[in-house]
């Protein structure tokens, strides 16, 4: 997935966040927002993602589970928007950081 899901900028442990279920969520194209949510707003909790995975997978420390993205992809747009050569994406967490990469 080395062209269309960069991670970062960095990871961190659960002591290192107040409460997951509190996050606000960021993603903007070109300095416009595209999706703005919060981590309560998920269907299902950290906790029972990972009791769920854990069934058929062994976890191991520094696993990464993707868990999906808020509403306002581009694909869902009407009419759809596609990232094109150029243009500039920012993901953010709250207390996390921010990436930002440039499509090329």
């Amino acid at each position: 997935m080395d062209t269309f899901c960069p991670i970062g900028p960095v990871l961190v442990t659960k002591d290192e966040i107040k409460d997951a279920h509190k996050l606000d969520l960021k993603c903007s194209v070109n300095g416009v927002v595209k999706q703005n949510s919060n981590t309560r707003n998920m269907i299902h909790s950290f906790e029972a993602i990972i009791a769920y995975i854990s069934k058929f997978l062994t976890l191991l420390p520094g696993d990464v589970i993707l868990t999906g993205t808020p509403p306002g992809v581009g694909a869902g747009q009407k009419p759809p928007q596609y990232l094109k050569k150029g243009d500039i994406v920012e993901c953010e967490v709250e207390t996390i950081g921010k990436i930002k990469n440039k499509i090329i």
